[in-house]
C-alpha cells in the first residue's frame, strides 16, 4: 500500500505540475491526435480551430505551420527532437484576424507511439529582439566608428541643407551637386520613395527617428545598400561624434548613412529570420500586421488611397491530398513568387494562412486595386508549376478592398476583404470580387 499511495502521489504531483505549467503541454499521437492537454495549451490552440475543438494538433496549427506534418513523417529515430522553438504566427480561425501573436513551438518524440508537444507565447519577446537587434547593432557601428557615416541635413519638405564629406565619399556627389534637390534622388531606383518620404518625415516628428534600410545611389550609377536613420537634430547624434551642423544651416531632419554592402547579405538573413515566412520567403503574419498598422495610421492621417487584396489558391488541399505535401510547398512557392513579381515594391506581401496571402497597397484606388488583382489573377492561372509531368493547374480567388470611414483599422480591412473573398469562392472560384 505505502508504495501505491507514494505513486499516486508522484502523479498527483505530476498531474498539478502539468496543470500550472506557465508553458502549453500536448501529449498525443503519431498523427497528431491529442490524448493529454493542459490548460495553458487549450487557452492558446482552441482559437486556432474554428468551432471551438481542439482534438488534433496537427489540424489546428496547418495554416500556420503546414510543413509540422512533413516533420514528423521524415523523423525516422525511434526517439529525440522532432522539432525546437520554431516560431509560427497562428492563425485564428475562431476569432479571425484579432490578433498579431507569434507562438514557438517544440515537439519531441518519446516512442514510437506517443509524441509531446511545447507551445509557448513569445509575442512580447520577438518584439523586444527585433528593437534590441535592429537598434544595437546600428549604434553599435556608430559608436565604434567601423563604419564611415554621410551626414545630411534636410528641411521640413526633405529637401538637402547640408552634405558632409564622408557623403560625397559614398556617394560620388558632391555638396554643390546636391544641396536644395530633394532626397529623394538618392534612392531613386527604391520604389514609391517619394510617395513614402512625407510619411517617414512625420513619423520621424512624432517618434524621434526611423531605421530604414535601401538601396542608395553613386553618382556613377552604381548602388550600395545602406543603412540611415533619420531623426531629428534634437537627438544629438552628431553631437556626440563632434559632428554638429553648422548653425546657418540647422536642418528640421538629419539623415545618417552607412555603406553596409559587405553585409548585405547578412542583413537580409536577418530580416528573413524574424519577419519572414520560411517556405514562401514573403512577410509572416506578424510582420505584416505590424507594417500595416504603419500604414493604416498613415492613411488616417493623410486620406490617401489605401487598398487590399486577400488571396486564396482554388481548391489547395486538393493538391495536399492528391499529390502530397512536397506537391503542396511547392504550389504555395510558386503562388508566393507570383504574387511578388506582379506588385510594387512598396507594397506590403505576405502570407497570412496556409495558402492565403495579402497585399497591402499605399497610395491605391480601388479601381487600380481591382486591375491589380486581375492581373495577378490571370498570372497565375497561365502558371506551369513544377513538376510539369503533373499537369498541375493553379488558379485563385481575390478579395479586394479599400480603407474608408467605415473600414477604418486593419482587421476592418482584412475582413471586409475575407468577405469580398468568400463572394468569388462561392461564385465559382477564379475570380476578383470587391468589397
Amino acid at each position: 500500500m505505502g508504495l501505491e499511495a507514494d505513486s499516486e502521489k508522484e502523479l498527483q504531483s505530476l498531474l498539478t505540475f502539468l496543470y500550472m505549467a506557465p508553458v502549453g503541454v500536448v501529449q498525443m499521437s503519431g498523427n497528431g491526435e491529442i490524448s493529454l492537454i493542459n490548460p495553458m495549451a487549450a487557452n492558446l490552440l482552441m482559437p486556432l480551430r474554428a468551432d471551438g475543438t481542439l482534438t488534433n494538433l496537427f489540424e489546428a496549427i496547418d495554416h500556420s505551420l503546414p510543413e509540422i506534418s512533413s516533420l514528423v513523417a521524415e523523423f525516422d529515430r525511434p526517439t529525440g527532437i522532432i522539432c525546437k522553438a520554431v516560431r509560427f504566427a497562428p492563425f485564428f480561425r475562431a476569432r479571425r484576424y484579432a490578433e498579431n501573436r507569434t507562438y514557438e513551438l517544440t515537439l519531441l518524440k518519446v516512442d514510437e507511439e506517443t509524441l509531446m508537444g511545447i507551445v509557448t507565447d513569445v509575442t512580447d519577446s520577438v518584439m523586444r529582439e527585433d528593437q534590441i537587434r535592429l537598434g544595437s547593432a546600428w549604434y553599435n557601428g556608430l559608436l565604434n566608428d567601423h563604419y564611415k557615416h554621410g551626414i545630411v541635413g534636410l528641411d521640413s519638405d526633405g529637401n538637402i541643407l547640408y552634405w558632409n564629406d564622408s557623403m560625397k565619399e559614398l556617394t560620388g556627389f558632391s555638396a554643390s551637386q546636391v544641396v536644395g534637390k530633394p532626397c529623394g534622388f538618392l534612392f531613386k531606383n527604391v520604389d514609391g520613395f517619394s510617395d513614402r518620404l512625407p510619411d517617414l518625415l512625420y513619423d520621424v516628428s512624432e517618434s524621434g527617428w526611423t531605421l530604414q534600410n535601401e538601396w542608395c545611389a553613386k553618382a556613377d550609377g552604381s548602388m550600395f545598400w545602406a543603412s540611415y536613420i533619420i531623426s531629428v537634430p534634437e537627438m544629438n547624434v552628431l553631437h556626440a561624434q563632434g559632428s554638429e551642423l553648422p548653425q546657418s544651416k540647422q536642418s528640421s531632419y538629419v539623415v545618417l548613412i552607412r555603406d553596409i554592402n559587405q553585409h548585405a547579405d547578412a542583413s537580409e538573413k536577418m530580416i528573413h529570420a524574424t519577419s519572414c515566412d520560411d517556405l514562401t520567403g514573403l512577410l509572416n503574419r506578424r510582420a505584416f500586421f505590424d507594417k500595416a498598422e504603419t500604414e493604416i495610421d498613415r492613411w488616417r492621417r493623410s486620406k490617401r488611397p489605401l487598398c487590399l487584396l486577400l488571396i486564396d489558391a482554388d481548391h489547395f488541399k486538393s493538391f495536399n491530398d492528391r499529390f502530397g505535401h512536397a506537391v503542396g510547398d511547392s504550389v504555395l512557392k510558386e503562388l508566393a513568387t507570383a504574387i511578388k513579381r506582379c506588385v510594387r515594391q512598396l507594397d506590403i506581401t505576405a502570407r497570412i494562412g496556409g495558402e492565403e496571402f495579402v497585399v497591402l497597397l499605399p497610395y491605391t484606388s480601388i479601381e487600380d486595386a481591382e486591375d491589380l488583382a486581375e492581373q495577378v489573377r490571370h498570372y497565375v492561372a497561365n502558371l506551369v508549376i513544377e513538376p510539369a509531368a503533373l499537369g498541375l493547374d493553379l488558379t485563385i480567388s481575390i478579395g479586394v478592398a479599400e480603407a474608408n470611414d467605415t473600414v477604418g483599422d486593419i482587421h476592418a480591412l482584412v475582413k471586409a476583404a475575407d468577405g469580398a473573398l468568400y463572394r468569388a469562392k462561392n461564385a465559382g472560384r477564379n475570380q476578383v470580387q470587391k468589397a
